[in-house]
């Protein structure tokens, strides 16, 4: 996993971590994130809208962000999750994270 510059900017300013954790959590979101197809309704849509500004990219919602990565699992930027999708987003991660117990 690599971490390009401009992931490592919008970690520290959109997370607060620091740099030795930075990659850690760039691979838990990238291995434990929420993929886009696993929502509905309006968060979906939404998805769809951030997905289509960043072709050939992958996405996952983890820890309450939206993560992008390149198709080879480099880290490209994090974006928060909008307050109106918040909820819902946290609501469905933990349901999953539920059933998959």
């Amino acid at each position: 996993m690599k971490l390009t510059p401009h992931a490592i900017e919008r970690m520290k300013q959109r997370s607060g971590l620091h740099q030795s954790a930075m990659l850690k959590t760039a691979e838990r979101a990238w291995q434990n994130g929420a993929h886009r197809a696993d929502f509905s309704g309006s968060f979906a849509r939404y998805l769809t809208k951030i997905s289509a500004g960043h072709p050939r990219r992958v996405m996952r919602i983890y820890d309450g962000r939206i993560w992008i990565f390149a198709m080879d699992g480099t880290m490209i930027t994090v974006l928060f999750l909008p307050a109106d999708y918040r909820k819902a987003a946290l609501r469905r991660l933990a349901e999953m994270k539920g059933g998959a117990q």
